[in-house]
């Protein structure tokens, strides 16, 4: 199983793609993914909301071959309905496979708008988590501290003005 295209493959370390920038700057290796809806090379056709516009997979061979994808960084158009040159956003998700399935699904997605979802694929807030099970029981977040217990908790604050000084309005610890 190989994907058309480039393919790398080697032992002992030469199945390794490099990107080094060499330059006196703050810039760095650039890996660029693109994706347009045109149907010929160098085409631009603008995408569509939810079209991919890049997808990293991480494929462990499974003794036959590597069709399992094991996780996945996916970064998706996202768009409010206008789409124009220049402005198309995107978001970018995360998936993991626990073994379940050839595809691994989504577990973590950043959108556009920058809120994060952990198990939920729109997060409506900066970050929103949900749970995968009904059990009362079951934890879905944890903050460690320090040993010995210190340094664990949640300061809630509200800020006076935009830079301005934090004014603590809630606070759970477990000092």
């Amino acid at each position: 199983y190989a994907y058309s295209g480039l393919s790398i493959e080697g032992t002992s370390f030469q199945g390794i793609l490099s990107v080094i920038e060499n330059q006196n700057d703050v810039s760095g290796g650039v890996v660029a993914i693109g994706h347009s809806r045109g149907t010929s090379a160098n085409s631009n056709t603008i995408l569509q909301d939810n079209d991919n516009i890049g997808r990293v997979t991480f494929n462990p061979s499974d003794g036959v071959d590597f069709r399992v994808i094991g996780a996945e960084i996916r970064s998706r158009v996202e768009s409010d309905g206008s789409l124009a040159a220049d402005n198309i956003g995107a978001d970018l998700s995360f998936w993991t496979n626990d073994g379940d399935a050839v595809d691994a699904p989504e577990r973590m997605t950043i959108t556009a708008n920058g809120n994060v979802g952990i198990n939920v694929t729109s997060p409506e807030d900066k970050l929103h988590i949900a749970g995968t099970s009904a059990s009362v029981s079951d934890t879905q977040l944890v903050l460690e501290g320090r040993y010995g217990g210190y340094g664990a908790g949640i300061n809630f604050v509200s800020r006076t003005s935009s830079g301005g000084t934090n004014l603590s309005m809630a606070k759970i610890t477990a000092d």
